[in-house]
Protein backbone atom coordinates (compact mmCIF):
# COMPACT_ATOMS: atom_id res chain seq x y z
CA UNK A 1 0.00 0.00 0.00
CA UNK A 2 1.42 3.55 -1.20
CA UNK A 3 1.34 6.60 0.98
CA UNK A 4 -1.51 9.34 -0.10
CA UNK A 5 -0.02 12.60 -1.40
CA UNK A 6 -1.81 13.77 1.59
CA UNK A 7 0.66 12.01 3.33
CA UNK A 8 3.69 12.47 0.76
CA UNK A 9 2.79 16.39 1.05
CA UNK A 10 3.28 16.16 4.72
CA UNK A 11 6.45 14.20 5.10
CA UNK A 12 7.87 16.38 2.20
CA UNK A 13 6.83 19.52 4.48
CA UNK A 14 8.07 17.91 7.82
CA UNK A 15 11.77 17.55 5.80
CA UNK A 16 11.66 21.32 4.52
CA UNK A 17 10.81 22.79 8.07
CA UNK A 18 13.57 20.47 9.79
CA UNK A 19 16.34 22.01 6.94
CA UNK A 20 14.87 25.55 7.39
CA UNK A 21 15.42 24.99 10.95
CA UNK A 22 19.12 23.14 10.36
CA UNK A 23 20.27 25.75 8.32
CA UNK A 24 19.59 28.41 10.81
CA UNK A 25 21.04 27.19 13.41
CA UNK A 26 23.74 26.51 11.41
CA UNK A 27 23.85 30.46 10.69
CA UNK A 28 23.28 30.90 14.17
CA UNK A 29 26.68 29.03 14.82
CA UNK A 30 28.59 30.71 12.42
CA UNK A 31 27.58 34.14 13.26
CA UNK A 32 28.55 33.16 17.15
CA UNK A 33 31.95 32.01 15.61
CA UNK A 34 32.82 34.97 13.80
CA UNK A 35 31.47 37.31 16.73
CA UNK A 36 34.06 35.38 18.95
CA UNK A 37 36.84 35.34 16.54
CA UNK A 38 36.58 39.39 16.72
CA UNK A 39 35.97 39.65 20.21
CA UNK A 40 38.92 40.44 22.26
CA UNK A 41 39.23 40.59 25.90
CA UNK A 42 40.12 43.54 27.51
CA UNK A 43 42.79 41.81 29.38
CA UNK A 44 44.71 41.10 26.16
CA UNK A 45 44.70 45.02 25.22
CA UNK A 46 47.97 46.73 26.48
CA UNK A 47 47.90 49.51 28.84
CA UNK A 48 48.87 52.32 26.03
CA UNK A 49 46.35 50.95 23.78
CA UNK A 50 43.70 51.49 26.47
CA UNK A 51 45.02 54.68 27.89
CA UNK A 52 44.17 55.91 24.10
CA UNK A 53 40.36 54.34 24.45
CA UNK A 54 39.95 55.45 27.60
CA UNK A 55 37.33 58.45 28.43
CA UNK A 56 37.65 60.53 32.15
CA UNK A 57 34.98 62.36 33.60
CA UNK A 58 36.17 65.73 34.05
CA UNK A 59 35.04 67.57 36.69
CA UNK A 60 36.09 71.27 37.24
CA UNK A 61 35.84 71.35 41.18
CA UNK A 62 39.45 70.95 41.40
CA UNK A 63 40.27 73.35 39.35
CA UNK A 64 40.92 76.95 39.44
CA UNK A 65 40.18 80.01 37.09
CA UNK A 66 42.52 83.03 36.39
CA UNK A 67 41.89 85.72 34.02
CA UNK A 68 45.13 86.73 31.03
CA UNK A 69 44.93 88.63 28.22
CA UNK A 70 41.39 88.97 29.10
CA UNK A 71 40.74 85.25 28.46
CA UNK A 72 39.48 83.07 31.56
CA UNK A 73 42.47 80.37 32.12
CA UNK A 74 41.21 77.29 34.09
CA UNK A 75 44.21 75.42 35.74
CA UNK A 76 43.28 71.90 36.70
CA UNK A 77 46.10 71.16 39.34
CA UNK A 78 44.75 73.40 42.35
CA UNK A 79 48.29 73.24 43.89
CA UNK A 80 49.99 74.67 40.60
CA UNK A 81 46.94 77.08 40.53
CA UNK A 82 48.12 78.38 43.66
CA UNK A 83 51.73 78.40 43.14
CA UNK A 84 50.98 80.47 40.05
CA UNK A 85 48.37 82.84 42.25
CA UNK A 86 51.78 83.28 44.48
CA UNK A 87 53.42 85.62 41.82
CA UNK A 88 53.47 89.43 41.47
CA UNK A 89 50.66 90.26 38.41
CA UNK A 90 52.50 90.71 35.76
CA UNK A 91 54.86 87.59 36.28
CA UNK A 92 51.80 85.45 36.72
CA UNK A 93 50.31 87.29 33.69
CA UNK A 94 53.00 86.20 31.34
CA UNK A 95 52.87 82.72 32.75
CA UNK A 96 49.46 82.22 31.82
CA UNK A 97 49.48 83.66 28.98
CA UNK A 98 53.08 81.81 27.92
CA UNK A 99 51.66 78.10 28.85
CA UNK A 100 48.07 78.57 28.97
CA UNK A 101 46.97 80.73 25.46
CA UNK A 102 50.35 79.46 23.62
CA UNK A 103 51.06 83.49 23.10
CA UNK A 104 54.54 83.92 21.86
CA UNK A 105 57.24 86.51 23.51
CA UNK A 106 56.28 89.57 20.83
CA UNK A 107 52.38 88.49 21.66
CA UNK A 108 52.87 89.13 25.12
CA UNK A 109 55.62 92.02 24.91
CA UNK A 110 52.66 93.79 22.48
CA UNK A 111 50.06 92.89 25.05
CA UNK A 112 51.82 93.66 28.08
CA UNK A 113 53.54 96.86 26.73
CA UNK A 114 57.02 95.50 27.63
CA UNK A 115 59.79 94.58 25.24
CA UNK A 116 60.28 90.91 24.43
CA UNK A 117 63.47 90.52 26.73
CA UNK A 118 61.57 91.61 29.73
CA UNK A 119 58.83 89.11 29.06
CA UNK A 120 62.03 86.46 28.45
CA UNK A 121 63.06 87.31 32.18
CA UNK A 122 59.52 87.45 33.71
CA UNK A 123 58.97 83.91 32.45
CA UNK A 124 62.22 82.61 33.71
CA UNK A 125 61.83 84.53 37.44
CA UNK A 126 58.34 83.29 37.26
CA UNK A 127 59.15 79.78 36.43
CA UNK A 128 61.78 79.26 39.34
CA UNK A 129 59.29 81.16 41.69
CA UNK A 130 56.89 78.54 41.04
CA UNK A 131 59.62 75.38 41.48
CA UNK A 132 60.71 76.96 44.44
CA UNK A 133 56.96 76.90 45.49
CA UNK A 134 56.55 73.73 45.07
CA UNK A 135 59.63 72.06 46.68
CA UNK A 136 58.61 74.12 49.54
CA UNK A 137 55.36 72.32 49.42
CA UNK A 138 57.11 68.92 48.44
CA UNK A 139 59.51 69.47 51.81
CA UNK A 140 56.87 70.01 54.12
CA UNK A 141 54.58 66.98 53.12
CA UNK A 142 57.96 64.86 54.60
Amino acid sequence: MGKSKEEIIEEQFDAYCKAVLRNKVRGIYREEKRHDDKQVLLSGIPEQVLDELSIYDDYLLDAATMMAADILVTIRDVTLALAIDSLPDTIKKVILMSFYLDMNDTEIADHLNVSRGTVYYYRQKGLKQIKDYLEGIAHATI
